[in-house]
């Protein structure tokens, strides 16, 4: 497992972000969250921008399919050696309710 990957599931199991569905980073209750990808994305220092409550990646284009909010760029995934298929059932599992600590779990198990 390579140090970019160390450093996402540790931040994953740090506490400090808080979780959300749906969206790589929005506000809750004026409260910023998070999916799994977008901890990713955060790590890496990627810039955020706002649209209404949603935070987008920059580095992805604005697009009908709503694809800038739930996946991060190629660039991302790609700095911790996942493909997109893999980043997809991150966000499934992430969407469906499995808490940072088991998507930790589950990376560590898939990339280690």
């Amino acid at each position: 497992m390579n140090d970019a990957v160390k450093a996402w599931v540790a931040a994953l199991r740090s506490g400090d972000y808080k979780q959300t569905t749906g969206q790589l980073n929005k506000t809750v209750l004026d409260e910023q969250r998070f999916c799994c990808l977008g901890v990713l994305c955060d790590i890496q220092g990627r810039k955020w921008y706002q649209r209404g409550r949603s935070f987008h990646v920059l580095g992805r284009k604005f697009n009908e399919t709503k694809a800038h909010r739930t996946m991060p760029p190629a660039t991302a995934l790609a700095q911790v050696g996942v493909s997109t298929m893999f980043a997809k059932e991150l966000a499934r599992k992430n969407d469906d309710g499995r808490d940072f600590n088991w998507i930790a779990n589950f990376i560590e198990t898939r990339i280690g």
